[in-house]
């Protein structure tokens, strides 16, 4: 047992270990021995383990402005500081009474380190002192376990070990909320460079798993160790959040995403994809073996024995795609819509139960955004006339197909057009302009999202401009090419200044893209066909693919830029025929598309997929033209895994 430690920031994790060793050991522990048994097992946390530069010792407050002193050469010795630790606090606490007992006591305890470095006794003298001094307060009471726990990183660092194992935590750094240790985690993924420093936007999406595995592997492994952690599998598959991450490379990859356990909600071992990921100081970006396990579990918690014969395994390879390819120009006018959450609070629809007053109509939470809440919280309904002035309409992504756009979600937003731009405005902004319906309205939203919000920062104003993706939306566009965010395929379409004017019998004031949906503007008609007809095609669509994360439910899923960085999609040219061509084919395609497109039923899927097959020649050309235009800068792209089919060990 000397030779294997533990850690966990958790102390029901640090009870629960020393129980299954206990467990795992009881047989052994029945007959007689001459020593005592130590479960080197520790409440710790593996990202503080920084020591004051010039110090010779490791600190650690006591609450009081005093500290603690660990010195370092104890860690170097490889001391065992367990037992010193218990060894001074049973002498402090026989100290306290006179100054005798006092002596006696330090005496007692510096002959027990007698062997150590004149520099050690002396630290150790002090700390002695220091616990005598709360014992006498009265405020020792931990002090000996906390001691014990709170070197361990710093022990483990200076010495280093051959192997570590882990299940680190699994949290996005959004879920975090002490100030400080989000300053400490950003610090360190900085420091490790799993982020640049230009893409910092990325870090509310970082996973905490990544950094662990980064810095247990910097910290505490040996040159020649090996480390096996298991791992979201997302933080192995194309996403720039884990590029960073994936550039330190890894030797071999165990993917369980294929397991599942009977009776779980979602059938997954954590609630999402899992894999292992191992590094044994031979690493390598592309052809990472990989390993496929896949089967059935009666339920969790089973041992390899026990569940060998249920998994089959498969081996392969796998490739973490690079990110710094030739990028398209369109890529830096593609922007995300605007959050206009919760929907219940915005999404309207005219109330049917009273005639229509199309200047100040009465309106209610939409069906289908109450249908579709998912959030309890948010589960509600609104009520109320509202004036025409803040009534905008928005597209979601469910509405986007192949070179159509079925239908427009009418909305009630607090902003104004300012020239090119849009402006949030209070409810009793609103008020002031003479608008009573819309600031009542208003006002009420405010006071439910105050409510309801776990960020007591941010007002509902600002959660619709998170990012100031509204405001930097121009109400006065020509055209504007949409797309999904998400979803397994592409589907792009556009819409015209005049497209979107009134929704029924109701005129809007404007169009705001929502966060489901990408949008682009573009100043002509041609250039909006030209960028559908290349976003629709299937060249695009499959080029994309390896660079789309993984859901937990399904499969391919995140889109955002990824057309424009996977493929060098030119700017739109009048002059070139190829250019030419693929608006004539757009054209053609929405045409058809808008003569079937309102009438098509079923399913999302179904519905594109039928569009699909609709404009089959189409877009067959479009196909054609596409790869002949973008020729090398998609073909070099290969695919992200290669299998071949054989029987694997497992971990070996």
């Amino acid at each position: 047992m000397d030779s294997i430690t533990g850690l966990d920031v958790h102390p029901v994790a640090v009870l629960m270990a020393k129980a299954n060793i206990l467990l795992a050991l009881a047989p052994e522990l029945k007959g007689k021995r001459d020593y005592d048994v130590h479960l080197r097992v520790y409440m710790a946390d593996t990202l503080q383990t920084a020591e004051k530069k010039g110090k010779t010792y490791l600190a650690i407050p006591e609450g009081t402005g005093r500290d603690f002193a660990i010195p370092l050469k104890s860690l170097e010795l490889n001391r065992d500081l367990d037992t010193v630790v218990d060894s001074m606090t049973a002498f402090a606490r026989r100290a306290v009474g006179s100054d005798a007992l006092m002596e006696s006591a330090r005496k007692g305890f510096l002959g027990k380190i007698r062997n150590f470095t004149d520099e050690e006794i002396t630290l150790w003298n002090i700390n002695f002192a220091l616990m005598v001094d709360l014992i006498k307060n009265r405020q020792d009471t931990v002090w000996g376990f906390i001691l014990k726990n709170a070197f361990r990183p710093a022990y483990l660092r200076r010495t280093k070990v051959d192997v570590v194992i882990g299940n680190p935590p699994w949290l996005s750094f959004r879920d975090i909320a002490e100030p400080a240790y989000k300053d400490r985690i950003k610090e360190l993924t900085f420091g490790y460079d799993l982020l640049g420093a230009g893409e910092r936007n990325l870090f509310t999406q970082m996973d905490t798993s990544t950094l662990f595995f980064v810095h247990c592997k910097k910290e505490f492994l040996r040159a020649s160790g090996k480390i096996a952690f298991v791992m979201p599998k997302t933080t192995v598959l194309p996403a720039k959040q884990h590029a960073g991450f994936q550039r330190y490379g890894a030797s071999a990859i165990h993917d369980f995403s294929k397991v599942s356990v009977v009776g779980l909600k979602n059938q997954h071992f954590f609630n999402v994809k899992s894999c292992v990921v191992i590094d044994d100081g031979e690493w390598a970006t592309t052809s990472i073996p990989m390993t496929i396990w896949e089967g059935v579990l009666p339920r969790k918690n089973l041992t390899l024995r026990q569940t060998r014969h249920l998994l089959t395994a498969t081996k392969t390879t796998h490739d973490f795609l690079a990110w710094d390819g030739t990028k398209s120009p369109y890529y830096d006018r593609a922007f995300q819509g605007a959050t206009l959450n919760p929907h219940t609070l915005w999404f309207v629809e005219p109330d049917g139960t009273v005639p229509l007053n199309t200047s100040r109509p009465m309106l209610k939470t939409s069906q289908s955004a109450y249908r579709l809440c998912k959030e309890e919280k948010w589960k509600l309904r609104v009520k109320g006339p509202v004036e025409k002035e803040f009534l905008f309409a928005t597209a979601l992504s469910d509405d986007i197909l192949p070179f159509f756009i079925r239908d427009l979600t009418l909305c009630v937003l607090p902003v104004a057009a300012r020239g090119d731009h849009y402006v949030l405005m209070s409810s009793e902004e609103i008020l002031g302009e003479g608008f009573e319906s819309a600031s009542d309205w208003v006002k009420r939203a405010e006071k439910i999202f105050r409510k309801h919000s776990k960020d007591t920062k941010i007002t509902a104003q600002g959660y619709l401009n998170y990012q100031s993706k509204l405001f930097d939306q121009d109400p006065r566009f020509r055209f504007l090419v949409l797309y999904n965010k998400s979803g397994t395929n592409i589907s792009a379409a556009y819409l015209g200044a005049s497209d979107h004017r009134k929704i029924g019998h109701l005129a809007v004031q404007g169009f705001v893209a929502e966060s489901v949906t990408y949008r682009i503007q573009v100043d002509g008609e041609a250039e909006a066909r030209y960028l559908t007809a290349i976003l629709n095609s299937g060249v695009v669509n499959k080029a994309i693919k390896p660079y789309q994360t993984e859901g937990v439910y399904h499969g391919k899923r995140d889109i955002h830029r990824r057309p424009f960085e996977v493929c060098a999609i030119p700017q739109f040219s009048p002059s070139d025929s190829d250019h030419l061509q693929l608006v004539d084919l757009a054209r053609s395609a929405s045409s058809t598309i808008a003569k079937w497109g309102p009438t098509m039923e079923g399913g999302l899927a179904k519905v594109r997929e039928t569009a699909r097959q609709l404009i089959a020649a189409e877009l067959s050309r479009i196909d054609s033209i596409v790869t002949r235009m973008l020729g090398n800068s998609i073909s070099a792209k290969g695919s992200a895994e290669r299998h071949r089919n054989a029987q694997a060990p497992m971990f070996d």
